[in-house]
């Protein structure tokens, strides 16, 4: 009779009543490795198919291997097998799941039945409580199962936010994100929708060219949460992806950025891949002993090989994931170097586990090199791609799971700039003294990814002579006017490292501003400013480095002259583009190397790749070499008509300038020093 194996008989085979018992089977093997070879190592939790066995697969839940080929594996079937009350046969191929590997042959298999008392649901009794390995009954509440971090303890409210990225306004990705797109990759925000959407586009607007060999989207964020240890570090995004069936790109989403990181996977096979072009979870990692071991980089772990609930209907939610709708995925990571990973997603509101991933007593390096990351969205062409594919998301967020109070963090640093002679008066332009800005990289060459808190500023503008028409006999306090600017338009900065710190100054070149202000003061004699209830988060009050090389910013160009070094003029309002800066970023160095491209020219000659001098706030002159010792000659190759767009990197920098002005009709000779404090959150 149909469902047997979920009961037996008093006396067994009888007639009798029957009991409801708990079946499990054994199954002895023997030919215990791939294709008999060498000993397999059977993993409790996983799966493994059996040739010509009703619903393929058996759960293993017990192993007793000699070692020698030969074991028992404790197992539960399948659904179908259970209900039909079929058995594996003697002399069957046992495989890995979903493959055709062999890792043993059935030699016998039997039924066994525990005697176990059950708490079991009134309405089903095939909802009973589940005990773990260390006899732990698996409890929940009235609104679900009860949650816990990377590090076991229960999910309360103790938390705190690190990045908060609602995706309501363009602002937010401007504000927060770098945007990098080329050959027919685009980042867009929608109004309608709130979302942005991370898109190839085979047919992109004139004149950019579809190239499926390098089409590349990112919209990756440029604050790296700081990773706190013994913390839980905690993922959340809503992502949904159009067509996912549909081949040629790879799309990416998680925290990562090129060299490290933890995120989900659509390959290039889409969702009707099984192996490591469908859908996957990875672990990137760009440690050279990872690279050598794995092969690659990046461990990608395909769906078919999860070891929790494999969102296609055979798992515990009993959910089939349609990864064209919006859906909630998490991953949340102990770390420590060799900690557990965990992804998973959100079914009717219960917290599913899709995989996890241990890495401790598995290896001799850590799983990356670091876990201070960006939340990040990517897409990769395939010369494949023939359709219009994006990543959509809502929003994103990353918490650690404790609470902190984050200006306490990090290692106090100062800066005092000399004592500037201010000659600007109030009725001039502001006076450009000094910038500062995170070092581009740290001693392996990488970028500088350390969070940087304002905590205080001060100044103090005297007059060494006295005042207008003072004696010279004494100095008095004199009036200036304050400005701080990040990212202004500047030409000629030459960076030097701020002894003691992980800051660099510069106090060269020409300001042209226009850059955000963030601080605009008058005083007189003494300054002084308390930072620490502004800047008193990692998102919106933390200087970093931009992410990704500062992204790929465009203006439209206007005109370029007949000249030697020609020079640009663009129709917006502002240069979104800098002077050559170290370059990076792996796709902008193949890319661009630090240059800037023009194209789109209706007179060829302009089109191509040149270094930028900025020479004010809608012009810049071309050069060919990243010094600018030697400018593009254009005297000889016809006049440039219509327009054409200037596309380039625009750099890891982010620059905070500070300008003066004063009173030349009250002072004489005013001389002015301001100090900045801060705190260093090195990642």
């Amino acid at each position: 009779m149909a469902g047997e194996k979920r009961f037996t008989r008093i006396p067994p085979e009888s007639t009798g009543d029957r009991v409801y018992m708990i079946h499990t089977a054994e199954i002895e093997f023997t030919d215990g490795g791939i294709g008999g070879s060498s000993p397999h190592t059977f993993v409790i939790g996983d799966r493994y198919d059996i040739q010509d066995f009703p619903g393929n697969f058996v759960h293993v839940h017990g192993v007793f291997d000699r070692q020698n080929g030969t074991g028992i594996l404790a197992v539960h079937y399948n659904k179908t097998a259970k209900y039909e009350n079929n058995v594996p046969e003697t002399g069957k191929k046992i495989y890995i799941r979903g493959t055709t590997t062999e890792v043993g042959t059935v030699s016998e298999a039997y039924d066994v039945y525990i005697p176990a008392q059950n708490i079991m649901g009134y309405d089903n009794p095939e909802y009973g409580m589940d005990v773990d390995i260390t006899g732990s009954a698996n409890i929940r509440f009235a609104e679900g199962l009860p949650q816990l971090d990377a590090w076991g303890k229960l999910r309360v409210s103790g938390a705190t936010h690190l990045g908060d990225y609602v995706f309501g306004q363009q602002e937010k990705i401007d504000d927060n994100f770098s945007t990098v797109g080329f050959d027919g990759g685009i980042i867009e925000w929608s109004a309608d929708r709130k979302s942005a959407r991370v898109r190839i586009d085979p047919s992109p607007t004139a004149p950019v060219v579809f190239d499926g060999a390098a089409a590349f989207a990112g919209l990756t964020s440029h604050t790296y949460h700081h990773y706190f240890p013994g913390s839980s570090h905690l993922y959340m995004s809503t992502v949904a992806l159009n067509n996912p069936t549909q081949t040629g790109s790879t799309r990416r989403w998680g925290m990562f950025d090129a060299d490290n990181g933890f995120f989900f996977m659509l390959g290039t096979g889409g969702t009707g891949a099984t192996d490591n072009t469908g859908f996957c979870a990875v672990i990137r990692s760009n440690a050279s002993a990872a690279i050598g071991d794995r092969g690659a980089k990046d461990l990608i772990i395909p769906r078919s090989t999860w070891n929790g609930d494999r969102l296609d209907g055979s798992g515990d939610s009993q959910e089939t994931i349609d990864l064209s709708h919006d859906n909630i995925w998490w991953i949340d990571v102990q770390w420590h170097g060799a900690g557990r990973v965990r992804f998973g997603t959100y079914v009717n509101g219960q917290r599913v586990v899709c995989h996890s991933y241990f890495h401790g007593n598995r290896y001799e390096y850590a799983m990356t090199q670091s876990t201070s990351l960006p939340v990040c969205f990517s897409n990769k062409s395939t010369a494949a791609t023939t359709q219009d594919l994006y990543i959509e998301t809502w929003s994103a967020s990353v918490w650690t799971e404790t609470t902190k109070e984050l200006i306490k963090t990090g290692k106090p640093s100062t800066y005092a700039s000399n004592h500037a002679t201010v000659t600007a008066n109030i009725s001039d332009n502001w006076q450009y003294l000094f910038s500062l800005s995170p070092k581009e990289t740290i001693d392996t060459g990488i970028v500088n990814r350390t969070l940087y808190m304002p905590t205080s500023i001060s100044a103090y503008a005297f007059d060494l002579q006295g005042g207008s028409g003072g004696t010279g006999l004494g100095g008095v306090d004199a009036i200036i006017d304050l400005k701080g600017e990040i990212n202004s338009v500047h030409s000629g900065h030459d960076f030097s490292a701020v002894p003691s710190t992980q800051l660099d100054v510069s106090t060269a070149g020409t300001s042209y501003g226009s850059g955000k202000i963030v601080l605009q003061e008058m005083f007189r004699g003494r300054y002084a400013a308390e930072l620490t209830d502004t800047y008193n988060n990692y998102q919106y009050g933390a200087i970093k480095n931009f992410s990704e090389d500062g992204g790929t910013k465009e203006n439209t160009i206007s005109a370029i002259t007949n000249a030697s070094p020609a020079e640009i003029t663009i129709s917006d309002p502002l240069l979104l583009l800098r002077e050559p800066q170290t370059v990076n970023f792996p796709l902008n160095t193949n890319r661009y190397a630090g240059k800037v491209e023009i194209l789109g020219s209706t007179n060829a000659s302009f089109n191509g790749t040149y270094y930028l001098k900025v020479t004010g706030t809608t012009t810049a002159q071309l050069y060919t070499d990243e010094d600018l010792t030697v400018p593009f000659d254009s005297t000889s190759i016809g006049a440039f008509t219509g327009t054409a767009l200037i596309k380039g990197f625009y750099g890891s920098r982010q620059i905070w300038s500070f300008f003066a002005k004063t009173r030349t009709d009250l002072h004489d000779d005013v001389k002015l020093m301001i100090a900045i404090n801060w705190k260093e959150i090195i990642q």
